[in-house]
C-alpha cells in the first residue's frame, strides 16, 4: 500500500476572469518526473527542498504561471526496521494533466511546486514573476481547491512572495474527504493579521510588509511540509482562482480544514 497525492487539473490552477477567460497558473499538461526520493533527510523541512529529488519543466509554457514550474520531493522518514534498504519512497509525477505526490506505507514525504519564472532550481527566485497581478486587476479574488479523494488529513500551505523580505503564508490542515469537495481560499486570506483561525485549521503567517498579490514575485504549494502523515491517499483536482463575492471571508477554507463541513460547497464570512 501507499499513500498518494494526485491533483488533477484539465482546469488545475486555473485563473478565471468573469468572462470565462482562462489565464492557467498551471493545468498540469507539461509532463514532469517520474521524481522518486528514497533517502530519509529528516531535517529537509525547512522553505526549499535541500536533499530531496525534482526538477524543472517549461520554457516560456504559457500554461504555466511564468513559463516554468519548479517541482521537489523529500522523504521525510520510514519507520521500517530496514530503513531506507526497505525501497520505501517518496514521488512525485505530472503526467496527462495530473500531480501526482505518493508516500509508501509507514513512509512520509514533503513535495514542493514552484512558480517562480525561469529561476529552474530548488532555490526561489523571490522576484522570478515580475510583480505579476495574480487578481487580474480585481476580477479573481480566491483560489479554488477541489479535493476528489483523501483517506487521511494533510496540510497544505501556499506561500505568496512579493520579494524576499515580504511574503504572506496561508496554511490549512485538511480533513479526510471521502466524497469530491470543493473549497476556497479567499485572496483575503493573505491580508489577515497573523494567528490561528477557524479553530486552528488555517495558520496565517505574515512576514515583512506580507505578500502582494497584486504584486507577485513567486507562488509556491507545500504539501505536508513537515512530513506528519503517512499511509495518505490524497487525490485534488482543479486548484484554480476565481471571483467571488467580497463577502466570503475565510468560510471557504471550512471544506478543506479539519472538522468542517464535508459537503458540496461551503462558504463563511470573516
Amino acid at each position: 500500500m501507499f499513500s498518494k497525492m494526485k491533483v488533477i487539473g484539465g482546469a488545475s490552477l486555473l485563473a478565471l476572469s468573469f468572462g470565462a477567460n482562462a489565464a492557467p497558473v498551471d493545468l498540469f499538461s507539461t509532463s514532469q518526473g517520474i521524481y522518486r526520493d528514497g533517502t530519509t533527510s529528516a531535517g529537509d523541512v525547512g522553505p526549499i527542498v535541500n536533499n530531496g529529488v525534482g526538477g524543472t519543466a517549461g520554457i516560456g509554457d504559457p500554461t504555466i504561471l511564468g513559463g516554468n514550474r519548479d517541482v521537489y520531493v523529500s522523504k521525510l522518514s520510514d519507520s521500517s526496521p530496514a530503513g531506507d534498504a526497505s525501497g520505501r519512497e517518496a514521488r512525485v509525477n505530472i503526467a496527462g494533466g495530473q500531480f501526482d505526490f505518493s508516500t509508501d506505507t509507514g513512509a512520509s514525504g514533503r513535495a514542493q511546486i514552484q512558480w517562480d519564472g525561469a529561476e529552474g532550481t530548488n532555490a526561489i527566485d523571490f522576484t522570478g514573476l515580475g510583480a505579476f497581478d495574480l487578481t487580474f486587476g480585481g476580477t479573481q479574488n480566491a483560489f479554488a481547491i477541489g479535493v476528489v479523494f483523501s483517506d487521511n488529513g494533510f496540510n497544505f500551505k501556499i506561500t505568496a512572495y512579493t520579494d524576499a523580505a515580504n511574503y504572506t503564508e496561508v496554511t490549512i490542515a485538511a480533513n479526510e474527504h471521502l466524497v469530491p469537495t470543493t473549497t476556497t481560499i479567499p485572496f483575503s486570506a493573505f491580508l489577515l493579521a497573523s494567528g490561528s483561525y477557524l479553530g486552528g485549521t488555517v495558520v496565517i503567517q505574515q512576514n515583512g510588509a506580507g505578500g502582494d498579490l497584486t504584486k507577485l514575485g513567486a507562488l509556491v504549494v507545500d504539501i505536508d511540509q513537515l512530513g506528519q502523515k503517512t499511509s495518505l491517499d490524497l487525490t485534488l483536482d482543479q486548484v484554480t482562482t476565481v471571483p467571488e463575492p467580497s463577502v466570503l471571508g475565510l468560510m471557504g477554507i471550512g471544506l478543506l480544514a479539519a472538522g468542517y463541513s464535508r459537503g458540496k460547497k461551503a462558504k463563511l464570512a470573516v
